[in-house]
């Protein structure tokens, strides 16, 4: 019935997800941090990974999926489908490491309504976006992994409905990223190790926040980077801070590294 075929299209999902923050450990994080020694080997091993994906095969599945599931009357089947197809439509951005904010935006509307489908009685969001930012280039994936937290760690254990509110603002020639859920929190000792496991990897908390984290200060330097707040029983909020600058700025102070 249709209910476990949303079951099943939630569990895959969750292990592509998880897959993409796998290859980001594996892949992309070590290609940054050798970057001024092994760039151009990187980039080929990027490259050979990346031309194992066919892209077009994806899509075109993805998009006889949701026709199929239309024909049958299956809307909110194909609504997951549509926002399947555009979340990796994103993920894989024909491999680039920058993207629009506005992409990354809608990389997380897509994922964040296809859990909202899977916890139907538990979760909802709300997403607050500054358009003037828009334009602004960023790396991508670098909200999907905290909003994953935010549910499996924040919503999750509250056992009771919850809200996901993320917002995206401009202070002073900087993004802030905010993504804050209303579940469980965490006492102090907790959240100090948290913050601890955001420059060393602790298995405890997974790798998700180190992994935006070390990518961010890599990429932007370290006045930027994650930061958190929480407290027990009320909520946890993660901010996101990095300049507001371009991808040629970048790939310029990185080749200078």
């Amino acid at each position: 019935n249709e209910a476990d075929e949303i079951s099943i299209i939630s569990k895959h999902f969750n292990e592509m997800c998880k897959q993409l923050n796998d290859y980001i450990e594996k892949s992309y994080l070590a290609e940054l941090k050798e970057k001024r020694a092994e760039v151009s080997q990187k980039k080929a091993e990027l490259m050979a990974l990346q031309s194992q994906i066919n892209p077009h095969f994806l899509y075109n599945t993805l998009d006889n999926l949701q026709w199929k599931a239309y024909d049958y009357d299956a809307l909110e089947i194909a609504e997951m489908v549509e926002a399947l197809s555009n979340f990796f439509r994103i993920s894989l951005s024909n491999g680039q490491e920058f993207i629009p904010l506005s992409e990354e935006i809608k990389q997380i509307e897509n994922y964040l309504f296809i859990q909202e489908k899977r916890y139907e009685d538990i979760l909802k969001f709300t997403i607050d976006f500054d358009s003037s930012l828009s334009e602004i280039t960023v790396i991508k994936l670098i909200i999907q992994p905290i909003v994953e937290n935010a549910i499996y760690h924040g919503i999750k254990p509250k056992l009771s409905s919850g809200n996901i509110e993320v917002s995206v603002y401009e202070i002073n020639d900087y993004v802030y990223i905010s993504v804050y859920d209303d579940g469980v929190g965490m006492d102090e000792e907790t959240l100090n190790e948290l913050r601890a496991s955001l420059n060393i990897k602790n298995e405890k908390f997974g790798y998700g926040l180190y992994n935006v984290s070390q990518r961010i200060k890599l990429v932007y330097g370290e006045n930027s980077g994650v930061e958190v707040s929480s407290t027990l029983g009320e909520g946890t909020t993660v901010l996101i801070k990095i300049p507001i600058t371009n991808k040629e700025y970048i790939d310029d102070k990185n080749s200078n590294c």
